[in-house]
């Protein structure tokens, strides 16, 4: 009934649902994780603060890592759990979750979640991966010692942000709000 989802791709979005329901907040611009700064003297992000979480990690910019610390031309998202295996390349995954950790820690102690579920491209980070970021939230998140928080991939992958649209519209539907009479 409480979870985050994080939708890792070009940029970095989370889903709030608490109590069963999507938490969109007052206008609807919910589950903007990748603003939050994780360094206030980091760089220039496109919504124009510095550090924000998406400057640091989003897809485009582990590709880009990874393919550097590879020698590779370009690293696509299936070699991933590959790529984990070579030590340089599982530090740039290392990097990832611990970046993702910061963010994470502070929303898990702001909404207690039981479960943080990874989706879109971010379903292709290696079990390792998840395993560090996991194990980073539950480090520091408050109530560490009586709880843990599980971090799991999404069965939807990919296709979560159609799936996801759709149902707004549906709960529309069913609850007999978008039909007039």
């Amino acid at each position: 009934d409480n979870f985050l989802y994080l939708g890792l791709a070009n940029g970095i979005g989370a889903g709030i649902v608490i109590d069963g329901r999507l938490y969109t907040g007052s206008r609807g611009f919910s589950g903007e994780i990748g603003h939050l700064s994780i360094d206030l003297n980091g760089p220039l992000c496109s919504c124009g603060n510095r550090g924000c979480l998406e400057t640091y990690v989003n897809m485009p910019v582990i590709r880009q890592h990874l393919a550097a610390t590879a020698k590779q031309g370009s690293v696509e998202p299936a070699d991933f759990e590959t790529l984990y295996a070579d030590p340089a390349c599982a530090a740039v995954f290392d990097d990832v979750a611990d970046k993702l950790a910061v963010a994470l820690t502070g929303a898990v102690n702001l909404l207690d979640p039981r479960c943080i579920l990874i989706g879109h491209d971010g379903t292709w980070l290696p079990d390792g991966c998840l395993t560090r970021l996991e194990t980073a939230v539950n480090r520091h998140i408050l109530a560490g010692a009586t709880r843990a928080v599980t971090v799991r991939r999404s069965a939807f992958g990919s296709r979560a942000p159609l799936l996801g649209s759709v149902c707004p519209l549906c709960r529309e539907l069913f609850s007999g709000s978008a039909i007039q009479s």
